[in-house]
């Protein structure tokens, strides 16, 4: 009974990592979509490097809540990365196309692309670990 209560808490605590996690990233995305419109390109490669860092930390919380989980669902995981990857991938591709107006501004591509690499890694081995028979 002990080891339940003692996982459950280590779950409800890591989603509300996660969730506090999903929030700041959102709030990152909403700043870097104003920044666009609002002509702020300089801000934007720093917002494209919070983005890939909150990208790493959802994917890490999102795959320890996966690997927690007492009911999976790879259809729901799978789903939830989709969305996640999605929303990350087209602020990251509006940020890159406002910052090729500025020739002196640069993306943080190693950034993005470490992150994306990374979370889908960590997904991959979060379905390999829940559906494996071992």
């Amino acid at each position: 009974m002990e080891k339940f209560c003692y996982n459950r808490m280590m779950f409800d605590n890591l989603l509300f990592l996660h969730i506090l996690i999903a929030v700041v990233m959102a709030g990152t995305a909403v700043r870097s979509i104003v920044d666009i419109v609002r002509g702020r390109l300089e801000r934007l490669p720093r917002n494209a490097k919070a983005l890939s860092v909150l990208m790493l930390l959802q994917a890490a919380s999102g795959s320890l809540l996966g690997l927690l989980s007492p009911e999976f669902s790879v259809i729901h995981f799978c789903v939830n990365v989709g969305l996640y990857i999605a929303a990350f991938l087209l602020v990251e591709f509006a940020i890159f196309i406002a910052l090729k107006k500025n020739p002196l501004l640069i993306f943080p591509h190693l950034f993005a692309r470490v992150s994306v690499g990374a979370s889908l890694t960590a997904f991959f081995l979060v379905i390999v670990v829940r559906t494996s028979l071992f």
